[in-house]
């Protein structure tokens, strides 16, 4: 058996681009993690969609629980930081933001998670971050 952590930026990327693996390896018998940097806050939702009050971050953190759930994930975990927004906005200057994140401590963040899973395979996004949004980008360079 093997443990596979799947590292994303935003709650819905492990669904968008790694879902398939996620459930082919928990199905398959490995250990399958997943590890999110952001709770997604900078997302845009349609109107209607959240409740009276509800803010995005709480959704979304219910939504990859469910998701993490049915691809058979062992565990979910966020590596603690806000969302970046996309490349050139004003949340890129959010001190608390992923994209702002020190690399090396948030890398020893994931590194801890790694080591207590002790993980074999870890997915990042390339250089570009699939399409340069700021937090994928970061997922790269911090799991690298």
């Amino acid at each position: 058996m093997s443990v596979l952590v799947c590292f994303h930026a935003h709650p819905d990327d492990e669904a968008i681009s790694t879902g398939g693996l996620m459930r082919k390896a928990a199905d398959a018998g490995h250990q399958v993690h997943l590890v999110t940097a952001t709770r997604g806050e900078q997302g845009e939702p349609q109107a209607g969609v959240l409740a009276e009050g509800e803010q995005l971050w709480e959704r979304r953190i219910l939504e990859v629980a469910e998701s993490a759930s049915l691809l058979g994930c062992t565990s979910n975990q966020f590596l603690g930081y806000e969302d970046s927004g996309m490349m050139g906005e004003a949340e890129n200057d959010n001190p608390a933001c992923f994209w702002q994140a020190d690399v090396e401590e948030a890398a020893e963040r994931l590194r801890a998670m790694l080591q207590a899973v002790d993980a074999d395979v870890l997915t990042i996004y390339d250089p570009n971050g699939l399409y340069g949004h700021p937090d994928h980008i970061q997922v790269h360079r911090v799991g690298l």
